[in-house]
Order: C-alpha cells, then structure tokens, then sequence
C-alpha cells in the first residue's frame, strides 16, 4: 500500500538474542564442564606437588647421604695408604710382648723385626720404643738406651706412658709408678694429648695398684680444681653438653604432620620444639646404659695392660688427625640422614676431640659422651660422667630452658588462596584463625569468607530485570511510534511479538539462573567442608604435636635424676678402682 513504512525490527530481535545466547553460553561453561575440569586438575595438580616435593627433599638427603659415603670410602683409603704402615708397628708391639711371655720367639727375630720397623717408619715414636724393648731382651743396655731417648725426643708423652705400661706388665710396679709420675708431671692440663685418655683407662681399671691410682687420682682433682677455676672453659663445657643434647633428638620426616607443615605458618617452631624435646628419652637411655653397665675386668692384670697399651698405640697419632676430622664429617651427614646443619653441630663436637691437644676437663667431656672415639671402656665413661656431672647437668638445663623460651601461647591455621581446587577456582581470598579460637567461632568465620566469596558468582547469575526493562521500553517506543503512523497491525503484531519475546527469555533465563545459583550453592558448601576438614585436621595435628612435645619435655626430671645418682669428682672413683684392683 502506497504510503506504507515498513520497518524491520529483525536486527534487533537478533541482537537481542545474541546477547542472551552470549551469555548463557558463557555462565554454562564457566559454572558446567570449565569448572569441573578445573576442580579436578587441580586436584590432581595439588597431588602432584605434594608428592613431588616429598620426591625431591628424601632424593637430596639421599643424594647427600650417597655422596657422603662416596666421600668416606675414599678418605678410609687415603687413611690406609698413608698410614696404614703405623698399624703394622703397633700390631707388632703387642706381639713382642706376648712373644716374651711365651718365650717361643728368639731374641734375634725381635730385634730383626724391630729394627726393620725402625727403617720403614721413620718420624714414628713407636718403632725406635719397639728397638728399645728388643735390646732390654738381649741386655743391650747401650741400644736399649739410645733407642729409648730416641722414642722420648719423638713423643715423650706417649713414650713415658707406654714404658710405664710395659714396666707394669712385667711386675715392676715401683718402676712403673716411677715413670708414670714422670709421666704425670711433665703433663700441662690444658693442653694434653689425647692418648691421655689411657690414664683415665688406667684408673678405670686399677692397672697401676693402689699407689699409682692415689697419685693419679689425687693429680686429676688437683687439675680438674685448677681448670674449674676458669669460667670461660667451664661454660665451654656446658655449651658442648649443650650442642650434644641438641643433636641427640628425633628427626621428623616429611610426611609427619603434612597439615601443619602446609597450613600452620609456625611449623617450622613447633618442628624445632618436637626434636628438642626429644633429646631427652634419647638421653635418659644414653645415661641409664652407662649407669647400668657392669664393669667385669676380662683376663687378668696382663690382658688388662695389653688393653691399654693396645689403646695407647693405636690411639691414632697428630698426623692423622686432619683425615680422621674429614671422615668425622662424613660420618656425622650419614649418621643425621643428611641433615647438614645436624651433622656440621656433631662434627664440630667431634672435631674438638680430635684436637691435637686438649685440657683434662675438655677430654673428660668427649670421655663422657663419645667413648669409641677415644677408644676406652664404659667403666672409664662411668667415671667421666661422674666427674663432669655438674657441667653436664647445666648444659641440659641450657638447653631444655632456650627451646622452653620459645613456645608459643597460639599458633596460626591459614587456609590461602589455593588451599584446595575450589579455593582456585573461586578466588577464594584467604583465611586464617588462632589457635586459642573456639572450634565453632572459627567454622563459622571460616563460612562466612566462603559465603563473601560465592557471593559475586550468585549475585552474577542472578536475573537482572534492567535488560528485559530496557527491551521493553525500546518496543513500547516503536510501539508509539508505529501508532504515530497509522501502522495500527503492525503496531499490534510488534507488540505481541515484544511481550511475548520477552517474557520467554525471562523465564529462560529465570530457569537457567536458578539451575547455576543452586550448583554454585551446592559447590559452596563442597568448599566449606573441605576447607572446615583441613583446617580440623590442622588443629588435630596441633594438638598431637603438642602432646608429643609434652610427653618428651616432661621427662626432664627424670634426665636430671638419673645424673645425680652418679658421685661427683676423680678422687673417690680412682681409689675405688685402685682398691678393687
């Protein structure tokens, strides 16, 4: 009809729809297939790490463990090629006494073998002491002499000590005494050697009689009076007691606790207070076995000197020392499964009982805790513990006090933003609580963050009235418009076909929000649970933790009485062993 206008409202129909398909399309995949995929890689994402870093600390403590070993192997054979040819002297010793007691062995044989000895070890004391022992037999008073001041100009210490021990052995206990008080005399007690822990040995065992214990007895408190007189070296003592009990402890593995150590910023603390607290049942068995030890002399007086002159000459020499420190090390990283900050604390421990010298104090300590180190019998150890009791005792006490220091009265929960998938997936901003928050006060904080944070995707999927407003108002426009015109049908038809179009996308959208609104829900409270069972688990964990810690702490007592059933100083110990003797 002349005069018509016709006007296609199809472009905006199918804008309209666009946009609606736009985004229906979008809420589906963010809250259908995108977030249960997400949900899952997640999972099996967090799965992953969690085994992964497990994988890579055991790997480097085994790698440094591996090494270690490597490392010992070859410094035990440097050890043997350098000096492997002393043990061939210091078997030999032994054997040329022995040899003498039997009397199956010629004169001419001892001293062959001696003198070869004295060849192939130059610098060694031992082997020009072995010459002298070779000429003594023969009654070669000239040899014997040159070959025993030869021995004295090389080490006058271990020189007078072993001639002590041998003059002994043979019965010549004057003689004997004689030169153990030579002996003890030329000795300083700050800076011994550590074949000097053959004296304590002596004593131990009564090897000298009664009037070699009373003399050495007597010159050890002397000594050990003088040396308590400086306060520096006492607390060195303490401070050495104090590293041992620090690295006597347990040691937690990585799978111990895995809530704690994820969620609880102050694991690291409660890690240090676990294995502190825990050197002290490993220190009351150490103590108790040495306290219950029974002390049986095996042999007569001639095994026993045997012992200590076998002591005294494979009390590895000076020379030695700086290998036999590097295989300390070594077997220090074995021993604390590659815990290196462990192992450097016993190492140095150990390290200063390989010192070339040492004061009497000090090497009743290193008696005390490391006795096959020093090579001598849990009787000498009893006898160290008692007389170093007092320094030991303070030392724990350090000890216990500094880890006691720094307990603290609450620890954190925090749950952050990637704690579990949903935590990812979500945005969910963080969260954290206390320990001494009740249980329900935490929950509920905790579901409110859940809720504040489901909340934007709720409110995003709700149905938004502005848009189907908006397309109203633009069809009641057109619909005017249209009457303005005379277009009276097609005002009518657009009419019906505005309403009609958009009261079906309302009730599209209505149903298809109501659907997301109630997975977003049923996700929400999928999280919360999650999250509510990792942060119990955490607490769970807290609270164990803390009993282990109580149990280990609470055993201090015990520790400290069981040191103080052991009487302090040398005196009465070495005239006990002389008298047994």
């Amino acid at each position: 009809m002349a005069g018509e206008i016709s006007i296609d409202l199809s472009p905006v129909f199918r804008q309209l729809q666009q946009l609606e398909n736009q985004v229906t399309h979008t809420i589906q995949v963010e809250v259908g297939g995108l977030r249960s995929d997400l949900v899952r890689t997640d999972q099996k994402l967090e799965i992953l790490r969690a085994a992964f870093e497990d994988y890579v600390n055991e790997a480097r403590r085994t790698a440094i463990v591996q090494r270690a070993e490597t490392k010992l192997s070859g410094l035990k054979d440097d050890l043997e090629r350098e000096y492997g040819h002393y043990q061939a002297v210091r078997r030999t010793s032994i054997g040329i006494l022995q040899a003498f007691d039997v009397g199956n062995v010629s004169n001419h044989t001892v001293t062959q073998v001696s003198e070869e000895l004295m060849i192939q070890t130059p610098r060694y004391w031992l082997a020009p002491a072995l010459v002298a022992l070779a000429a003594w037999s023969k009654d070669n008073e000239e040899i014997a002499k040159i070959s025993v001041e030869e021995a004295f100009r090389r080490d006058p210490r271990k020189t007078s000590m072993f001639f002590a021990l041998v003059l002994r052995r043979q019965g010549r206990e004057e003689l004997a005494v004689r030169w153990l008080k030579h002996y003890l005399r030329g000795q300083d007690p700050r800076g011994l050697g550590r074949h000097f822990a053959v004296i304590f040995e002596s004593l131990a065992q009564g090897a000298f009689g009664p009037a070699g214990a009373q003399f050495a007895g007597d010159q050890l408190v002397s000594w050990m009076e003088q040396l308590r007189q400086d306060p520096e070296l006492v607390d060195k003592q303490v401070q050495d007691w104090r590293s041992y009990a620090e690295v006597s402890g347990l040691f937690l593995h990585d799978d111990e606790y895995p809530n704690l150590r994820s969620f609880c910023p102050e694991w690291p603390l409660l890690k240090e207070l676990i294995e502190a607290s825990s050197s002290l049942p490993v220190l009351i068995d150490h103590f108790r076995k040495i306290h219950e030890g029974v002390f049986a002399a095996q042999g007569g007086t001639i095994d026993q000197l045997d012992e200590l002159l076998e002591q005294l000459v494979t009390n590895y020499d000076e020379e030695e020392l700086p290998l036999r420190r590097d295989i300390a090390m070594q077997e220090a990283i074995i021993e604390q499964d590659g815990d290196l900050d462990r192992a450097r604390v016993q190492a140095e421990v150990m390290d200063e009982a390989l010192a070339t010298t040492i004061d009497a104090l000090s090497l009743q300590t290193f008696v005390a805790m490391e006795p096959e180190l020093l090579a001598v019998s849990p009787r000498t150890q009893q006898l160290a513990v008692g007389a170093t009791r007092g320094e030991i005792e303070s030392g724990i006490s350090q000890f216990v006090a500094n880890y006691r220091s720094k307990v603290p009265t609450w620890v954190r929960v925090v749950l952050g933003a990637d704690h579990t998938p949903w935590a990812s997936t979500y945005g969910f901003p963080g969260w954290e609580t206390r320990s001494d928050v009740s249980d329900a006060d935490s929950v509920s904080s905790l579901r409110r963050h859940w809720e504040d944070t489901f909340e934007k995707y709720i409110d995003a999927r709700r149905v938004k009235p502005a848009k189907y407003v908006l397309a109203g108002a633009a069809g009641l426009f057109l619909f005017i418009v249209m009457l303005l015109l005379n277009l009276w049908v097609l005002a009518l038809i657009l009419l019906v076909l505005v309403g009609g179009l958009a009261g079906g996308l309302w009730m599209i959208a209505k149903k298809r929000a109501e659907k997301d609104i109630a997975e977003l829900e049923r996700n929400r409270e999928r999280a919360i649970a999650d999250s509510v069972e990792l942060y119990r688990l955490t607490m769970k964990e807290f609270y164990d933790a803390s009993q282990d810690y109580a149990e280990f702490d609470q055993r201090e007592t015990e520790l400290i009485g069981l040191l103080r059933m052991w009487q302090i100083g040398v005196a009465s110990n070495a005239n006990e062993a002389g008298a047994e003797k």
